[in-house]
């Protein structure tokens, strides 16, 4: 399992791959179970600005750290483009949800490089 000190270490280089002022960054929620709800492996709620992690939703490492890297960058975009092609295109084939899907599978190398240099794993 991957531990919070590794992950607000994430959250610190997304901070600077998005340029996310400190104020704007979400806060993050780890929940150490399975959803029981839904098979999601996180979210990130515009209302109040938070990224939930359902880490027993995940196989590995890497995959823990695409979804963070998709969450925050759903908090970089705006709320009121991401509903309304929600609502025309649906979830799946909503622009704002390929990117984010797109920049996590691009970037999360990156990132568990930048943890690997810091000793992380």
């Amino acid at each position: 399992m991957i531990k919070r000190k590794t992950l607000v270490a994430a959250m610190f280089w997304c901070r600077s791959e998005y340029n996310i002022p400190k104020e704007k960054m979400p806060k993050l929620r780890l929940v150490k179970s399975k959803s029981l709800t839904t098979d999601f492996m996180g979210k990130y709620n515009f209302d109040n600005n938070t990224i939930t992690l359902y880490l027993l939703n995940h196989k590995s490492v890497m995959d823990i750290l695409d979804t963070l890297l998709h969450e925050v960058y759903h908090s970089t975009q705006k709320i009121e483009i991401y509903n309304a092609m929600d609502e025309y295109f649906g979830y799946k084939n909503n622009p704002l949800e390929k990117d984010a899907i797109d920049n996590a599978r691009k970037t999360k190398f990156r990132l568990y490089k930048y943890l690997l240099e810091l000793g992380f794993f």
